[in-house]
């Protein structure tokens, strides 16, 4: 929730709390630290190998998370930030075995936490915060090249980066390309293989203690940003279909890695993306789906949906927005209306609130954007609950007192067919205040089993299934488009890929890849999500 408060003044995080190596626990918290404020909750977060990562301590892999980062300092409104990042790592204590393909030592033999979710090298474990990475060896997250905690300041300009503070008054006119994404997979890797994750050989090598490294890179777009005028805006929903492994692997992380270029690439007026379903971050460890979407001119991204919830709400909520423009405020909101005993319930679904500041030359304009996820599932049930949500988002809105003069947009997949479900839409929409366009195009869905294979590769038969769940709707207490129509789009890679293929593999928790021993199904795919994009063009 680092943004703006109340006040007008940014806040950013310092580390106060420290960690007690033996018990697991926090020693220290925010309220001991006087005049610092916390997120609600901090000082009872106790035992960190029961709560989830963004809830306290992440044990053996170093992100002492809420405990302690969430603790605020103060600066003026419109002035450089200094901001506090640090992270304290564990010493190396697992190696990969090449010829075992496992680890040879694991956390289970120290007081640390057994979490695994690959193998990579790493070199600055504060902006790299994974494990090892190495073919289909998954050692756990204790193994890190840093040994020793670190706190290094750093000076860092409002609205460069989304996690630190956001500046209204200073923010640059136009996206900047920052430095290009790379990873080095390492030892038995050619450099062949970065095009199985859409990235390129940039024929770099070096030495790692289990072989060669190869330097894998992102591609350029073959496209320009060729932004609208400052009075329209072009916004995209897109639920991307990033389910943990333990769900099922369906090329998540070779799909990710691609998706950021595919938007660059065939959408180059496109202001905002609306990312839904996002859980896991996208492509590898050490290359981000925000890294990919910042390279590729996205350079403001809030954070995905998180909060206190429920306690079975184990999960993020996946939601997150990217913006090609400076976003000058960020809010989320976690649903209190779901229903329970579904899969939806393990989930903090919510919506995410920014205000970005579109400017072309010397005129500007601001637009308010809400992304959400509403209740999946059929049934009474879960159709009060999508109506719920939806009046929870109307009075989310309504509490940030927007002013009617401004645009606001409600994008995400609302899990309600335009089709057959038509009353229903009406009723969502009725409880949202919001108005949903005309559609144009070729699409009458945004799923579609005709049309896309990630809806039925593993299933034995399936009857055709069109739905259109996807929406882009501006709100009717706000400033009116002047005109406004709705799109689906049937993107595809440009050539297909392989992924391993495997549903319900609950114990198949970590990433396997194609050319592993482990992946006994493969599966050539070009499809990058099993929903379709949605875009609409808002004129003013």
């Amino acid at each position: 929730m680092k943004g703006l408060n109340a006040h007008g003044e940014c806040f950013v995080g310092e580390i106060f709390a420290t960690e007690d190596d033996v018990a697991g626990t926090c020693t220290k918290t925010c309220p001991e630290a006087s005049g610092k404020t916390g997120r609600a909750g901090c000082d009872r977060l106790s035992n960190c190998r029961q709560v989830s990562h963004l809830k306290g301590w992440t044990r053996g892999f170093v992100n002492c998370d809420i405990c302690k980062c969430d603790c605020y300092k103060y600066c003026q409104f419109g002035e450089k930030c200094r901001f506090a990042s640090g992270i304290t790592v564990s010493r190396t204590y697992a190696k990969p075995d090449l010829n075992q393909g496992s680890c040879t030592k694991t956390c289970e033999t120290v007081p640390k936490q057994f979490d695994k979710f690959g193998c990579k090298e790493i070199k600055n474990c504060r902006l790299r915060m994974q494990g090892w990475l190495r073919i289909f060896v998954y050692c756990d997250l204790c193994q890190c090249d840093c040994v020793l905690p670190t706190i290094d300041p750093l000076d860092l300009e409002h609205g460069i980066y989304p996690g630190q503070c956001y500046d209204d008054q200073n923010a640059s006119g136009g996206p900047l390309l920052p430095e290009q994404p790379t990873r080095r997979p390492c030892g038995g890797v050619e450099g062949s293989d970065c095009s199985l994750f859409g990235l390129q050989d940039d024929d770099g090598t070096g030495f790692c203690d289990t072989g060669n490294k190869h330097k894998c890179v992102a591609i350029p777009s073959s496209s320009k940003f060729t932004p609208d005028g400052v009075n329209t805006l072009n916004v995209m929903s897109y639920n991307i279909f990033e389910r943990r492994f333990a769900i099922s692997h369906d090329g998540q992380v070779e799909r990710t890695c691609r998706i950021p270029k595919m938007i660059a690439d065939k959408f180059n007026t496109i202001d905002v993306v609306v990312f839904q379903e996002a859980f896991m971050g996208g492509c590898w460890p050490d290359i981000s789906m925000r890294d990919l979407l910042i390279f590729y001119g996205f350079i403001y991204i809030t954070e995905t949906i998180e909060g206190s919830g429920d306690l079975q709400q184990i999960e993020n909520g996946g939601v997150f927005i990217a913006s090609r423009w400076p976003i000058v405020e960020s809010r989320f909101h976690v649903f209190e209306a779901y229903t329970h005993f579904t899969g939806d319930a393990l989930s903090k679904k919510g919506v995410v609130y920014t205000k970005i500041k579109k400017r072309i030359n010397d005129a500007s304009k601001y637009f308010h954007i809400f992304g959400t996820h509403m209740q999946a599932q059929k049934g009474a049930g879960p159709a009060q609950a999508r109506v719920n949500q939806a009046r929870e988002m109307n009075s989310f809105s309504d509490s940030l007192n927007i002013p009617i003069s401004e645009a606001v947009i409600y994008a995400g997949d609302f899990n309600v067919d335009k089709i057959d479900e038509r009353t229903h839409l009406n009723d969502i929409m009725v409880a949202l205040d919001a108005t949903v366009p005309a559609v144009a195009g070729d699409l009458t869905g945004t799923y579609d089993n005709r049309r896309n294979e990630l809806t039925n590769l593993g299933k034995a038969s399936d009857e055709p299934t069109v739905e259109w769940l996807d929406y882009v709707v501006y709100s009717n207490k706000h400033q009116a488009p002047k005109s406004v129509s709705m799109v689906a789009h049937d993107v595809k890679a440009d050539q297909a890929f392989n992924v391993c293929w495997c549903e319900g593999c609950i114990l198949k928790s970590s990433y396997y890849w194609y050319p592993g021993s482990s992946c006994s199904n493969i599966q050539g795919i070009r499809d990058l999500s099993d929903h379709f994009p949605v875009t609409a063009k808002f004129e003013f």
